[in-house]
């Protein structure tokens, strides 16, 4: 079925295959031998997909069997991007249309405190970036149906480098993305994806150090205030 392990990676290249294959086969059944983690059940659920985890050792006879080439690693094909979001947009559960400049603008953080790749002392970020109207969102709390309404409802997302960084697929077209970095364990995958989606795109590069390899925290708000 492709990789249903990694949040970017489904997202990005397997999702879009799996729907391409829906459409010219509403009754497949796609099988794989890997469990499948909760993000990746719920968003092919939501998206009334079939599915099956086969225990390893068992034999499994099919009628047919459908398979797809591998996408390019980190590089995302903007036929399937487009594909995907307009399935979720006739699904009801996004909107792509940019919004009205008059109102407000909505900003939301997707932290990294609970991955290893997070800078030091982040929940500094998260109270700074609070006192300038910025709530500090941990999107795997949420359920994907959520996940899409509170990224689609948003005209900025700021964050670390990381897969939570993948939902600006569900931003409205003309929305900014603010990607925060310091080089290590780095690939412009975010970037790549969201000017296939029709975003702005910001980097921010911060120092790293042989104690903080992934930066500290008063060099990101050095940038961002």
């Amino acid at each position: 079925m492709g990789d249903t392990h990694h949040h970017y990676h489904f997202l990005v290249e397997t999702l879009p295959r799996i729907l391409d294959i829906v459409k010219h086969v509403p009754d497949v059944k796609f099988l794989t031998t890997q469990p499948v983690l909760r993000f990746a059940k719920e968003t092919l659920r939501a998206l009334g997909v079939s599915f099956e985890v086969v225990p390893e050792g068992i034999t499994v006879t099919a009628r047919s069997i459908i398979t797809t080439d591998q996408s390019p690693y980190f590089w995302p094909s903007p036929g399937e991007i487009k594909m995907l979001q307009e399935e979720l947009k006739i699904r009801g559960l996004i909107n792509l249309e940019k919004k009205s400049d008059t109102h407000d603008l909505a900003r939301i953080y997707i932290p990294r405190s609970r991955s290893r790749r997070s800078a030091t002392n982040e929940s500094d970020i998260e109270s700074v970036l609070k006192d300038h109207g910025v709530d500090p969102i941990s999107l795997q709390d949420f359920s994907f149906v959520d996940q899409l309404q509170i990224v689609n409802n948003n005209d900025e997302i700021i964050g670390l480098h990381g897969a939570g960084m993948t939902n600006l697929i569900f931003m409205a077209r003309g929305s900014r993305v603010t990607e925060i970095t310091s080089g290590e364990e780095f690939e412009e995958c975010y970037r790549r994806l969201a000017l296939v989606c029709g975003l702005e795109y910001r980097l921010l590069v911060i120092p790293s150090s042989v104690e903080n390899q992934f930066g500290e925290a008063n060099e990101i708000l050095n940038l961002l205030t």
